[in-house]
């Protein structure tokens, strides 16, 4: 290794002193999610002891230096970090690692001292979360922690309480592949409203506000159900928002990047345009074009349905008639995009809903 070299075998040299290294569980590389092998943000980890405990490092699985979940040079696919721990398992490397970024759908929930690795009796505090996410969930590398990976974003607030850590950005999980029971989790599933509940009941906010919220909040999955005078309610809200040097920055933010140019001409009304540079091709509709950057906003503003509409309405499409016409098909566009990310990528042809 570049960086610092553990010792062949379970032990490393510290002071003079053998410290033992704790056993971990190998990756299993079938049972990690074919959605998020597709990302280019995998990394390898090894244990280093410091401060009187082991701390897992990222490692660059290119270059064998150290990684940092704000670098993506230092990142690379997953064959590569596969590849380089299989390699590399006996000067060290423990795993592989995932890096949440904020321009993903993924978020990450951390349980930590949760589970007995010989029994693999899980304390109920673990289940409770595990069960409302319901999502893919594995074990951890000591075998007494859990992870569940879920599409949504998190709340403003806490990371870390106690033993539950939450992530959507700026941070890597160890990742084994080695999944929770015969069939939990399987798929990555989208799940917004329950991450943010999870936060507020683990993480410090109030569990009661955030659930009458999203009690109130109609999504994708409910909108057959909520009467117009309902989404009437909800755009009246939103007609009062006045843009902001932050929503200003968003906009910057929605036209740069890798995609910038599809979503600068969705943005100015040029939507057939936006299909011709797109990798999936053309948009079937202006409709279903709007839908995509909505998706995008609901990203960037963290869910904020007065941004959304604040910003859309520098928009040009703005203007259109079907917008004018048809007073909740923008209400009901907003709230799609935040309830399901739906803009998060199909995994199989028989994924569950949530």
């Amino acid at each position: 290794m570049d960086l610092y070299q553990i010792v062949e075998g379970s032990n490393q040299i510290m002071d003079d002193q053998f410290i033992t290294m704790p056993t971990v569980l190998p990756v299993k590389p079938d049972g990690v999610p074919e959605v998020m092998k597709l990302r280019r943000q995998w990394v390898c980890w090894q244990l280093q002891f410091e401060n009187g405990k082991w701390k897992k490092v990222p490692v660059d699985p290119k270059t064998g230096r150290f990684a940092s979940p704000t670098d993506p040079s230092s990142w690379g696919t997953f064959a590569e970090a596969w590849k380089y721990y299989q390699w590399h398992k006996k000067q060290g490397i423990g795993g592989v690692g995932f890096v949440f970024t904020e321009t993903d759908p993924f978020a990450g929930v951390d349980l930590d001292k949760c589970r007995d690795p010989e029994t693999g009796v899980i304390q109920p505090w673990a289940l409770e979360i595990v069960e409302r996410l319901n999502s893919y969930t594995e074990i951890s590398p000591s075998g007494k922690g859990l992870h569940i990976i879920v599409f949504g974003v998190l709340p403003p607030g806490q990371r870390k309480v106690g033993d539950v850590e939450m992530y959507d950005g700026r941070h890597y999980f160890t990742i084994t592949g080695q999944r929770l029971g015969n069939s939990t989790g399987k798929l990555v599933e989208s799940r917004p409203k329950e991450l943010h509940l999870v936060h507020a009941r683990f993480l410090g906010a109030d569990y009661g506000d955030a659930a009458r919220r999203h009690a109130t909040t109609p999504g994708r999955h409910s909108n057959a159900c909520v009467g117009n005078e309902k989404w009437e309610m909800l755009l009246q809200k939103m007609e009062g928002a006045k843009l902001t040097p932050a929503d200003r920055k968003i906009i910057r933010a929605l036209q740069s990047g890798q995609y910038g140019e599809v979503y600068r001409l969705l943005f100015t009304g040029y939507w057939e345009g936006a299909g011709l540079v797109r990798k999936q091709g053309r948009y079937k509709s202006q409709s279903e074009a709007e839908q995509a950057m909505f998706n995008r906003l609901a990203r960037l503003t963290k869910g904020d349905p007065v941004r959304m509409y604040a910003i859309f309405r520098e928009s040009p499409s703005f203007e259109r008639a079907k917008i004018k016409n048809h007073r909740t098909y923008l209400v009901r566009t907003i709230f799609t995009a935040i309830d399901g990310l739906s803009w998060s990528p199909p995994q199989s042809s028989t994924c569950s809903r949530g």
